[in-house]
């Protein structure tokens, strides 16, 4: 029997959310950040310290065979030793960076229930902004991967809608024949951030508005934009839950979260993230109450790097929860914003709001 899904909006300030998502016994609270994990990377980070929800991916099923059927077999709960949130990620995106999508979506919702995630994600085909010309075949594709995945699966499933615009959104939301759904995520938007320009930021932020006001009663999750700088703008836009691999893929590269941004503490010349040499550092995660900043540092410490990124995002989640409670959310974001870029960014979509001067 599939598991029912619920969503309530317990307190609102302005736009953002708070509020509980159900998904059969399993009960949590929003907003909520997936930590983005590749089944067999280390380290276990739920292991050492609470984590809310993970977000696997089935693309790293069939990565390796042997992996794939100890999953299978135990299901990805038993198999993490995870009780906690799970949504499986289709792989539409890593299918396609890789030249294509040539899975069938029968094959990948038979890995996805056979896994038994808590909620499985619909095989996508997320745009590519360099080319407008396929964006309505990508977006009938996934219609039909989404009435297929709908209609056959015992798990939940998580449709996720593509654009750009209004205009590509309306024809995306028309394609997939969503009635008030309880879940909806929101895909291709992290393809804008490359090269990063802040225009690209304001543009994602209209479609998200759009979204948000389109179905104002769903459960919205946005795909990619885990940023420590973006996350919190992201839930003042009415997101509800976001995905982040920076925890992890960012610790490698000697780099941690810190007062609301990445920073990194090895002084590399050639990296373009700030660098920070400790100064002043105050963190109470396990690893640093244990070993301090020193704790930190070195080629050998990244599983000590990673640890503190994943509690640090644990953090803040809690202290988001709460300013949105206490109602004050634009507070919070104004003493995290730091970067002039993201400052003026926040100030500009806060006076817009105030003044509706949205499209919708």
């Amino acid at each position: 029997m599939k598991n029912e899904v619920y969503f309530e909006v317990k307190n609102q300030d302005g736009l953002a959310r708070y509020g509980e998502l159900r998904v059969g016994n399993l009960q949590v609270e929003t907003p909520l950040i997936f930590l983005g994990y590749r089944l067999g990377d280390q380290p276990e980070v739920w292991k050492k310290i609470k984590i809310e929800a993970l977000m696997p991916n089935v693309y790293d099923l069939l990565q390796n065979n042997g992996r794939v059927t100890e999953v299978l077999k135990k299901g990805v709960h038993k198999y993490l030793g995870f009780s906690n949130l799970i949504m499986m990620d289709s792989g539409g995106w890593y299918f396609q960076k890789k030249g294509g999508i040539n899975v069938d979506v029968e094959y990948v919702l038979e890995l996805e229930e056979k896994a038994r995630p808590d909620i499985g994600v619909v095989l996508d085909f997320p745009l590519d902004p360099s080319k407008p010309e396929e964006t309505h075949k990508r977006i009938d594709y996934t219609a039909r991967n989404t009435k297929y995945m709908l209609e056959k699966s015992k798990i939940p499933i998580m449709p996720t809608i593509h654009g750009y615009s209004k205009e590509e959104i309306d024809y995306s939301a028309k394609k997939l024949r969503l009635d008030k759904p309880t879940m909806l995520a929101l895909g291709s938007q992290a393809a804008l951030l490359y090269p990063f320009r802040v225009n690209k930021i304001e543009k994602i932020v209209d479609t998200i508005l759009y979204v948000r006001r389109k179905f104002p009663n769903a459960f919205l999750h946005v795909f990619g934009l885990g940023s420590p700088r973006l996350v919190p703008l992201l839930f003042y836009l009415g997101v509800d839950s976001v995905d982040a691999k920076t925890w992890l893929w960012k610790a490698v590269r000697h780099m941690i979260y810190h007062n609301g941004q990445i920073v990194c503490i090895k002084n590399d010349s050639y990296s373009w993230t700030p660098y920070f040499d400790g100064r002043d550092f105050e963190c109470n995660c396990p690893v640093c109450s244990k070993y301090g900043f020193e704790g930190l540092k070195g080629e050998r410490n990244w599983r000590n790097r990673a640890i503190h990124n994943a509690w640090k995002y644990q953090q803040e989640m809690k202290e988001i929860r709460k300013s949105i409670r206490d109602g004050w959310m634009e507070e919070y974001i104004g003493d995290r914003m730091e970067n002039k870029t993201y400052r003026s960014l926040f100030e500009k979509i806060k006076n817009k709001l105030q003044k509706n001067l949205y499209e919708w």
